[in-house]
């Protein structure tokens, strides 16, 4: 818990949006003092706000009780949504997605939770309880590619075995080198910067090969630029 900066003596907890009405921007007494009496006038003047505010309050998690997240924990249990509902979640998952700020800006958030052990634990244990991740099918096509070239050289690690400095590398060399090849997929990786990827990995002594995707229909050219990273020293 902390105190309000604006002087009006109120303590703000950390976990909640809202404490006794007050609101955790800061105010001067003055604003707070008018603030408080429109609220009252209008409690006063309008018969529905009253009724509203309750409502409001009651839609906000961060005052749910326990029993009340219960609720609608076992409420949403079995819940069917109709193929329409569906596809229209979907189609804004993806238009959300692909605004570059909103993954730029989710990619760093995400960078700094994860290099926090005690919450990369608890998101691995929550999301792969009793489970390891199974390789998607471009990896288990550079898997097979990476085996024929280079028998039991390279180990696939992107089921969360292997972590360095909050990132989870797909192959691994397992060969005395220390060599790392990343696999990104053209659309959820899109637009980001395959130096970025290198940079993590480099300070730990690592060398970095990233693959796209698309790289996987051109075999040729993709065991070519596999075996000049692989034999270069």
């Amino acid at each position: 818990m902390k105190q309000c900066e604006c002087g009006c003596g109120s303590v703000i907890k950390e976990d909640r949006r809202f404490v006794s009405g007050h609101n955790t921007r800061c105010e001067l007494p003055e604003v707070r003092e008018k603030r408080i009496k429109a609220i009252k006038n209008r409690y006063d003047n309008d018969p529905g706000y009253k009724e509203r505010q309750k409502k409001s309050h009651s839609l906000n998690p961060a005052i749910w009780t326990e029993e009340k997240r219960k609720e609608i924990s076992d409420r949403m249990k079995g819940k069917v949504f109709s193929e329409e509902h569906k596809k229209k979640l979907s189609r804004s998952l993806k238009k959300y997605f692909s605004n570059m700020e909103v993954r730029a800006k989710r990619a760093e958030d995400q960078k700094k939770m994860w290099v926090d052990e005690i919450y990369r634990k608890k998101q691995l244990r929550s999301i792969y309880i009793g489970q390891a991740r199974k390789p998607t099918s471009p990896e288990l096509l550079l898997l097979k590619l990476l085996n024929a070239l280079y028998p039991n050289e390279w180990k696939y690690t992107g089921d969360f075995s292997f972590m360095i400095n909050g990132k989870n590398p797909d192959f691994v060399n397992c060969n005395g080198q220390k060599k790392i090849i990343e696999l990104f997929g053209d659309y959820w990786h899109k637009g980001e910067d395959i130096n970025d990827r290198k940079k993590i990995f480099k300070p730990f002594g690592y060398e970095t090969l990233v693959i796209w995707e698309h790289e996987l229909k051109n075999k040729k050219e993709l065991i070519g630029k596999i075996q000049h990273f692989c034999e270069q020293e």
